[in-house]
């Protein structure tokens, strides 16, 4: 049989199927956006001989001109790096509400090449994620309007993020008449243990390369150490500034018109009290004290700051989209994986994305929360020995972790990148490869990292906590037997000798040098260079840059495009997200939306009555889980 299938519209096909015994069949298919169904009839001699129909969870075809949309984003944008498991019932893990958010940035593209969609509505929008994922979805938001149509976002109670990716995307902001834009200066408090511990007569005792690798100070200091804090001032100072030039990136054009109107209100001299004041808000607003100001807890403050482009209700909002577009229905918009029509794709070479999110240990993965070693390092060799694998992206989001496990990872990854024939290896840093995270990073053949991630940290660092005075006042008696002194390293029940301080001390050392090695050898510079920038303080991703830690500023799409270029790919290639593949090929496939049974199981875990004491407790849970590899390499 000889068969020819031609598209003469986007989602209409005619068909043909010619038999050597004479006989031929012809049809026509239709495919519709909603629910992803396809029908086709085929027809011989003027009669239906047989219907065909297409049934799948995405949509298949899309047509070329149909009934204008309005898609309406009403739930809480909850995106991760990859899929997040999180509640727990006895010992298996349920998946939770996150989106991959590289999974929502494909699916916004996907609306942006259906001329039929003319807006992306943010009702009451809530975004939960980092400045990583916001830098994301606010391109593929800005790419969407580029054709000319429109996004717009209807904030109530707006973090400084949810604001963010409103005001990036360049949309139309409005905020409810009770709603708040909480847009303020960075900064950070933390909790000192170390005088109630040493109250309760519990002494912490803390090893660390340098004053500025802070993560054990939580127990071992009162406070933040000079270097500490100089640091954290410097990297609190970038960060702010990148959140400000993005603001003002997607507001430019309401943020000049009220500096225009401003200088007009100036210009005319002694004009009302009330043009004076509106000046000097104007004034503010178009510089550092658009976070000076903050946060803006009534509606109208952030409208006069230019943060907002009114202040309505939803009914309102809905009104202006459709006095726009009349004819538009308004439909919630459903994340579902895309369809790819085009087989050719089967053909391209392939760029393997292993996600690395969370804390590092050895071991296996916890996806979004653990990044194990021995799961990491097989996803590496998987893809390095898979042949239809022409380049690998290493997406790390991670604050760092044990250092044994950061080492496992790190020469596995190097092996990877160097070895033939050759693979490069490309990473693409999220919001924080810090510490173990920028160790496992440093082996890369290009390093890729936003201008505000957290990256750098090249330090270690231990914490004991030691209790003989507990036991004192108590009256707690204890007794020893053992064949030598070392027999005691490190005991908590007895106080540390100037034995064990000076092991400490010398172990602490090596680590650190062979840090400073390992990314000495990766990045191609001299080690003394490796440790002026070291020593435990962390960076910007533009500081990095500055100082050579990274190779260039961008996100995941600038990382794959690296790593086609380095692979020697011309023309198009597949993005295959192997993680996710990974997590979903186990029990709990085909998981991305959140179960009624999770749903049940998350609403049994009492709400903590301190949320910042829960968060701590929840960050000493996880160092216990690190530090039992022994020294961290931790931000």
């Amino acid at each position: 049989k000889i068969s020819a299938v031609v598209e003469f519209l986007p989602g209409w096909e005619l068909w043909g199927q010619y038999g050597l015994d004479g006989s031929w069949t012809a049809g026509i298919t239709a495919g519709f956006a909603f629910g992803g169904f396809g029908a086709g009839a085929d027809v011989s001699e003027a009669s239906v001989r047989g219907v065909r129909a297409r049934v799948a969870m995405s949509p298949a075809v899309r047509p070329a001109a149909g009934v204008p949309r309005i898609m309406v984003f009403s739930s809480p944008l909850v995106v991760s790096d990859s899929l997040v498991m999180r509640p727990m019932l006895g010992g298996m893990m349920l998946p939770d509400d996150s989106i991959p958010f590289a999974e929502l940035v494909e699916y916004i593209d996907y609306l942006a090449d259906d001329p039929s969609v003319k807006a992306l509505y943010f009702r009451n929008a809530q975004f939960s994620g980092g400045m990583a994922h916001v830098a994301e979805l606010a391109g593929a938001l800005r790419r969407f309007r580029e054709s000319g149509r429109s996004v717009v976002f209807l904030l109530g109670q707006a973090d400084s993020l949810t604001y963010l990716l409103a005001a990036w995307s360049g949309a139309k902001v409005y905020v409810q008449p009770v709603g708040s834009v909480m847009v303020q200066g960075f900064a950070s408090t933390r909790i000192f243990l170390k005088d109630m511990l040493e109250r309760f007569g519990i002494d912490p005792a803390g090893f660390e390369s340098h004053p500025a690798k802070a993560a054990n100070h939580i127990l071992t200091e009162d406070g933040f150490t000079p270097e500490a804090k100089e640091n954290l001032q410097g990297m609190l100072d970038s960060l702010a500034g990148h959140y400000l030039a993005a603001v003002k990136a997607g507001r430019a054009e309401r943020l000049a018109e009220l500096a225009s109107a401003g200088d007009a209100d100036a210009a005319g001299g002694a004009g009302a009290a009330g043009a004076a004041g509106s000046a000097g808000d104007v004034a503010s607003a178009s510089g550092d004290a658009i976070l000076a100001n903050g946060p803006y807890l009534e509606a109208g403050k952030a409208m006069q700051a230019g943060l907002v482009d009114g202040v309505l209700m939803a009914d309102g909002v809905e009104a202006l989209l459709r006095s726009r577009y009349p004819r538009a229905l308004m439909m919630e918009a459903s994340v579902l994986p895309t369809a790819d029509r085009d087989w050719a794709r089967l053909r391209r070479p392939k760029i393997a994305v292993i996600y690395a999110e969370g804390n590092i240990a050895t071991g296996e993965s916890v996806p979004g929360f653990v990044i194990g070693s021995d799961t990491l390092s097989r996803q590496l060799q998987d893809a390095a020995d898979d042949p239809s694998v022409a380049a690998i992206v290493l997406r790390i989001n991670s604050r760092g972790g044990s250092a044994l496990a950061s080492d496992i990872i790190a020469r596995e990854v190097a092996i990877v990148a160097r070895q033939e024939p050759a693979k490069p290896v490309v990473v693409s840093m999220g919001d924080a490869a810090a510490s173990g995270g920028y160790y496992i990073a440093s082996g890369a053949n290009y390093i890729v990292a936003y201008p505000f991630t957290l990256t750098g940290s090249i330090g270690v660092t231990i914490a004991t906590l030691q209790i003989p005075r507990l036991l004192d006042m108590l009256d707690i008696r204890h007794d020893r037997v053992g064949t030598s002194e070392s027999g005691f390293f490190m005991d908590p029940l007895n106080p540390l000798t100037d034995n064990d301080r000076q092991k400490m001390r010398s172990f602490i050392d090596l680590m650190y040098w062979r840090f400073v090695d390992v990314v000495a050898e990766g990045r191609d510079m001299p080690r003394e260079d490796i440790d002026v920038i070291a020593r435990g303080q962390v960076w910007t991703g533009s500081q990095a840059l500055e100082r050579q830690l990274i190779d260039e500023l961008g996100g995941l799409q600038t990382a794959l495009d690296k790593a086609a270029e380095l692979a020697g790919i011309r023309g198009e290639y597949e993005r295959w997200d192997m993680s996710l593949d990974d997590a979903m090929s186990g029990p709990l496939a085909g998981g991305r939306v959140r179960t009624a049974l999770a749903d049940g199981v998350a609403g049994l875990m009492p709400e903590p009555a301190v949320p910042e004491l829960n968060e701590m407790f929840d960050s000493l849970t996880i160092m216990r889980r690190m530090a039992a590899d022994g020294a961290l390499l931790y931000i």
